[in-house]
């Protein structure tokens, strides 16, 4: 069917006739046409037209009721009067009324600058919550509006410097919309919001929150004042976690004096006040950790208050040792051989920047912190031609070296090639993020579907809950479980820097070697990996002394003391006095040297279990070849050798399977 061409004055019969005193109050063109009528309220019509230029609709009669306020001015209101609260703009059109819920009504406009409505009085009404003691923190003006609400907080907008700000008692919010520009600390020690960053911390690039201490909840003057000082001299030699610690103790110090005994001094303190808080903290059912954290804090702030004068304190210790929880020695939370190996078979479904960081972070058992913030310079090369990686440490504040293998500085280069062909010379890390990084970022609960192996790179550097998302979406949507069957947690990144330890003292790696490699400053928290290799000593050779079998090269049966052999005892003195073999252990001890070479299999102080028959059946068969093919070509001491290896192996094989 042939169709038929569409007629603009078919389809609306009423034309217009283009007015030069009609134009467009948006894009003052005079060039509309008519698209129908509408009716008012009072029971007149109006026209309604559609600007040909900007394609928005209005009313013919739209300009005249909606005049310019240089044009055309309201009685009663003078230029003064009317200004955008938004952009102080005094350009606006007159956008009809505005009738309230009360029944009263007022002018509305529109701002020809920021295009936003707003009413008539909407600026004296907001100029009311000067009543309310809202006074901008930056300028300690009070001619501030209100601007809404953020996450139920009320949003304000200072008129006279034009910050924008927020009055809550959150210790994250940003100091710059508290604190002057350009200030310094003596001058911001008087205000409830600090910039740590003037005490000498490091923001981290990958964190958006701004590091930022606020005393502001804090309401016993004298308490307050005890605090600051305190977290001004502890600064020195504090990471930046174990400052925020003590001032959320002392916060929750506060809490407790204001419920308890909201009128008390300094020099009011006493030993019950302190007994009554151990009682609070535990009626709380916080964990024991916790608590020690709480009553550390307060016990700093009480024995500098008193040795340095801060505050009217008592001079006699208010909290003991004995007030302190026992805390259960922490373990590290490794992750499991099965989880390993459900993630390698599935790596390919993430994209290639974020597998290597997963490579990186297994190999070198860094902070998350420290691999999203990895230079793009990071690797080193000795004079033996081996490689190391160097990253800083935002806890210790230093420079951290430690040694990679070749594969890994492989990967590294390769990450370093895809930089410098999608983000140029100008970005200096090794890891960006991606466009569309909140839906990783929040676990997927976003709008926007992406999939698993998205990835778009952007000229900024990643986030840490970027790097989070993809591991919790990958274990989720492959359903990487662990043996509880439940799917295992792998956006807890720190569990790859536990099995990064767990793995170099099971390998027999020296404990000051996996401090220095870790980075800890302690033995006691490298001894948390010791315990594991102890559990895994033990289950390594649980099975192997359950049967009850040693026996030697010739396929005898080694008597045993239960009191002495079993499998705490034997773990312990493996890792004290034996020499581990790859199918057995040297009887021989440790201050003796052997003299057999590596003829083990040979040697009256070898000594197997049956965890070594898989190896030993392996070895056999090898053996067997090695004799067809020295007998084929006559090769007697070949044969003199391996016979005698294989006629043990075949001794040792049939006194391991015999009831077994």
């Amino acid at each position: 069917m042939e169709k038929k061409a569409i007629n603009l004055s078919d389809e609306l019969p009423l034309s217009v006739v283009p007015d030069p005193e009609i134009k467009c109050p948006y894009c003052h063109a005079n060039s509309y046409r008519q698209i129908g009528t509408r009716k008012r309220k009072d029971g007149t019509q109006a026209k309604k037209l559609k600007c040909q230029r900007c394609q928005r609709q209005f009313q013919d009669n739209y300009q005249l009721d909606l005049d310019f306020k240089n044009d055309s001015v309201t009685p009663g209101y003078s230029q003064e009067d009317i200004v955008c609260p938004h952009c102080n703009s005094n350009r606006y059109i007159r956008r009809g009324t505005y009738i309230r819920k009360d029944g009263t009504s007022s002018e509305r406009f529109e701002c020809k600058n920021c295009h936003k409505t707003f009413s008539e009085n909407y600026k004296i009404n907001s100029l009311k919550l000067a009543l309310e003691g809202v006074v901008c923190p930056k300028c300690s003006s009070d001619n501030c509006i209100k601007r809404g609400k953020l996450k139920a907080r009320n949003k304000y907008r200072c008129q006279d410097c034009g910050r924008a700000f927020i009055l809550s008692n959150r210790s994250k919010e940003s100091a710059d919309m508290w604190l002057p520009d350009g200030i310094t600390f003596e001058e911001m020690y008087d205000y409830d919001v600090w910039d740590l960053t003037l005490l000498g911390y490091e923001k981290n690039p990958c964190h958006s929150d701004s590091i930022t201490a606020n005393f502001s909840p804090i309401h016993q003057d004298w308490l307050k004042e005890a605090c600051k000082r305190l977290i001004k001299v502890r600064s020195a030699n504090l990471c930046l976690s174990t400052i925020g610690d003590k001032l959320n103790g002392i916060k929750d110090f506060s809490r407790f004096l204001s419920q308890n005994y909201p009128n008390i001094l300094a020099n009011e303190l006493n030993r019950q006040v302190i007994e009554d808080y151990l009682v609070y903290l535990k009626e709380k059912k916080l964990a024991a950790s916790t608590r020690i954290h709480r009553l550390s804090s307060l016990r700093d702030l009480l024995e500098y208050s008193a040795a340095m004068n801060w505050v009217d304190v008592p001079k006699h210790p208010l909290i003991f040792n004995q007030d302190f929880p026992v805390r259960n020695k922490p373990l590290p939370r490794y992750i499991p051989d099965d989880v390993l190996k459900q993630l390698d078979e599935n790596l390919h479904y993430l994209p290639e920047p974020i597998v290597r960081m997963i490579i990186v972070v297994r190999e070198v058992g860094m902070r998350i912190s420290e691999l999203c913030t990895l230079k793009f310079d990071c690797l080193r090369q000795d004079a033996q031609g081996e490689w190391w990686i160097e990253y800083k440490r935002f806890k210790s504040k230093d420079e951290h070296t430690v040694p990679i293998r070749s594969e890994v500085a492989g990967i590294i280069r390769t990450q370093q090639e895809y930089i410098r062909e999608h983000l140029g010379e100008e970005f200096n890390y090794l890891f960006c993020t991606t466009n569309h990084s909140s839906y990783f970022e929040k676990f997927g609960k976003t709008a926007n579907q992406f999939s698993l192996d998205y990835f778009e790179p952007l000229l900024k550097i990643i986030r840490q809950g970027i790097f989070r998302g993809y591991l919790y979406l990958l274990a989720n949507s492959k359903q990487i479980k662990g043996e509880d069957g439940n799917i295992f947690p792998l956006s807890q990144i720190h569990q790859f820097r536990h099995t990064k330890g767990t793995e170099l003292i099971n390998n027999g790696v020296g404990i000051e070697y996996v401090k220095r490699y870790l980075g800890h400053h302690s033995f006691a928290m490298t001894l948390r990996y010791a315990h594991i290799h102890d559990q895994t000593l033990k289950e390594q050779v649980k099975e192997s002394w359950s049967e009850g079998k040693i026996v030697n090269i010739s396929g005898e049966l080694i008597e045993t003391n239960p009191n002495i052999d079993n499998a705490g005892n034997y773990a312990f003195k493996k890792g004290i006095l034996g020499e581990v073999l790859p199918n057995g252990y040297c009887a021989l001890p440790a201050r003796l040297t052997c003299s057999k070479g590596n003829a083990c299999l040979q040697c009256s102080d070898f000594r197997t279990t049956l965890e070594f028959l898989d190896q030993h059946k392996k070895h056999r068969d090898r053996t067997e070849q090695v004799l067809e093919v020295a007998k084929t070509n006559n090769w007697k001491r070949q044969i003199q050798v391996n016979d005698e290896v294989f006629n043990n192996l075949t001794n040792i094989i049939n006194t391991l399977e015999e009831d077994s």
